[in-house]
């Protein structure tokens, strides 16, 4: 709702086909023009008779009563949202059964879906063999076929349909050639890393789609320049409800004419190209981060040692400890900033946050230590009036991360009123040191 509100112009989004039909949701989507999308998991179907045999290892599936070539399942299997015309309800290949009591335990999840690969006759099935993984240390053995466990007398089970989701992103790039602007989260789905995860194909192919008359035959006319527009959703606090957030929005990327050419000549080529630029795009108004697992750190230090923790020395030597204390080159003349602890301060932390008798720092005391470190330097670098944040890397954790960014605020934002172009650009300023930052989400619209 607030990137709506936002926008200076109406925006579509997708939503479930079968939300569309819903008593409140249905009419509210339908205010604002949202696109329908069939979804697999809305048009799972039960299936008549039972199955009685399935051979993991040779891929066959045997049915009793069952009807695997003549069931009609459901109109809506009928076409639409499929890559093909031939769809008449009926299974085939790349259809997956589901929902039967054919196994237990950890294969259990492994025949979680049945994935068809061709269909035989009305009681037989040619399914993708199951295999059980390998054991994750490497040992060798393990592994092999799954066996299926099936009650006598065979299991009910569902049909879950393949769809193609060319017909839904034709459907989308319809509006856009239309006149429409049109909505997308281009990670597919919400996170909270500190950098943005692979783009999905889709809002490349809707770019593309919108300039090619093939895929936009309905459109009263193509649009003389296809934008994307890219929009980054920071939250401040991204753990609470009802959070603040910054909303900002980037310069519009056209479609460029060469890679139009492209996909209108079916070459593979052109998605990728454009998928790159509108990743360069959203870099532009999102927080990227480089955090490396605190872990890899905890276990080099000790390995130094030769001990089962980070002791005081080891975590004095720390490269992420040197740069608070002693930064290197730094002169009062020179650009660079001075050192925003002392040896002592860091000294006294560490003896703050371990275990009474120990020498050295356990995971989770050095985990502790590293966040107390953090929030301190970025206290001190406030006093020193100097653009520093440390480079104390932790893991993903919300609540520790939250607890830094919340010091960081009071820190440099008590009397002082800030712009909401110069709140972004503070968060920033932490995200250049490597400081793992709030939970991200992105978008971008296409129009």
């Amino acid at each position: 709702m607030a990137l709506l509100h936002a926008c200076p112009r109406p925006v579509s989004f997708m939503i479930a086909e079968k939300s569309l039909h819903r008593p409140i949701i249905g009419p509210a989507a339908q205010g604002i023009r949202a696109v329908g999308v069939v979804r697999a998991q809305d048009e799972v179907a039960k299936c008549a008779g039972k199955i009685v045999s399935i051979d993991c290892e040779a891929g066959i599936v045997i049915g009793e009563g069952t009807k695997f070539v003549t069931e009609e399942l459901t109109n809506t299997w009928n076409g639409r949202g499929w890559d093909t015309n031939d769809r008449v309800g009926t299974l085939c290949k790349g259809d997956k059964l589901m929902k039967g009591e054919w196994a237990e335990g950890d294969d259990a999840a492994l025949m979680k879906y049945l994935v068809i690969e061709e269909v035989v006759s009305d009681t037989e099935l040619r399914i993708k063999p199951i295999r059980r993984p390998p054991p994750e240390d490497g040992s060798g053995g393990g592994g092999g076929y799954v066996k299926a466990e099936i009650a006598e007398g065979g299991t009910t089970f569902k049909a879950m349909p393949r769809l193609g989701m060319r017909g839904t992103l034709r459907e989308c790039a319809k509006h856009v050639a239309g006149g429409g602007v049109f909505g997308i989260f281009p990670e597919g789905g919400s996170h909270d890393q500190a950098s943005l995860l692979p783009l999905k194909n889709g809002v490349a192919l809707i770019s593309l789609m919108s300039t090619y008359p093939g895929d936009t035959a309905d459109a009263p006319a193509l649009p003389e320049d296809v934008k994307i527009v890219p929009c980054g959703i920071t939250y401040f606090h991204g753990n609470r409800f009802r959070s603040s957030a910054m909303i900002e929005f980037g310069k519009p990327v056209s479609v460029p004419p060469e890679l139009a050419q492209l996909y209108a000549q079916e070459d593979r080529s052109a998605a990728p190209a454009m998928l790159e630029k509108i990743r360069e795009a959203l870099e532009s108004v999102t927080l990227n981060v480089s955090v490396s697992e605190l872990r890899e750190v905890f276990s080099e230090l000790a390995d130094e040692e030769g001990i089962p923790g980070v002791n005081l020395k080891a975590a004095c030597a720390w490269s992420g400890v040197q740069e608070l204390i002693a930064p290197a080159s730094w002169t009062p003349k020179a650009d660079r900033r001075p050192a925003v602890l002392s040896q002592a301060e860091v000294e006294a932390l560490f003896n703050e946050v371990r275990k009474s008798g120990m020498e050295y720092l356990e995971y989770v005391e050095f985990k502790t230590f590293c966040d107390k470190l953090g929030a301190l330097a970025i206290k001190r670098a406030a006093e020193l009036k100097v653009p520093c944040s440390p480079s104390i890397m932790t893991e993903h954790d919300g609540a520790v991360v939250q607890a830094i960014l919340s010091t960081a605020r009071r820190v440099y934002t008590d009397g002082i009123d800030l712009t909401p172009a110069q709140y972004l650009a503070l968060q920033r300023n932490f995200a250049s040191v490597r400081i793992t930052l709030v939970s991200c989400s992105t978008a971008s619209w296409i129009e």
